[in-house]
């Protein structure tokens, strides 16, 4: 997966942008939708909450994949892959727990997105991306 990631990241390294650019409006949609009540709006933030993280992701992949071939930066992409692995695991751990419990994960459900935002806070991603 990482020399596929690394082959789509040389040949068009001009999405990465992209990517956050349509992350950045979901997540936008998804903040001017809260505390509205309604299925529009609730679609809205379904919405928003999905592509900004699946987006995010992309965009994590592909540039951890890029750090790993740079001599300089091959430390940091190991982190930024580590992290984008733990993200996984969370996501598939949300995904089951809302299978197997849906009354609990009900409960819960927000605290996934925020372990995610977390996690990427931590990893000093924006940090990263503007020093590249």
């Amino acid at each position: 997966m990482h020399t596929l990631l690394g082959q789509l990241y040389q040949h068009q390294p001009n999405r990465v942008p992209w990517l956050g650019l349509v992350a950045a409006v979901a997540l936008a949609a998804y903040t001017l939708a809260l505390g509205h009540e309604g299925e529009g709006f609730n679609l809205t933030r379904r919405i928003g909450v999905v592509l900004y993280f699946s987006l995010t992701y992309i965009a994590l992949l592909l540039i951890s994949s890029a750090l790993r071939d740079h001599p300089r930066w091959h430390r940091s992409g190991n982190r930024l892959l580590w992290l984008s692995e733990v993200t996984l695991a969370v996501g598939i751990v949300s995904v089951i727990l809302s299978a197997v419990a849906p009354d609990l994960y009900s409960r819960i459900d927000n605290a996934f997105e925020w372990v995610l935002a977390l996690l990427w806070r931590q990893s000093s991603f924006r940090a990263r991306l503007w020093a590249w």
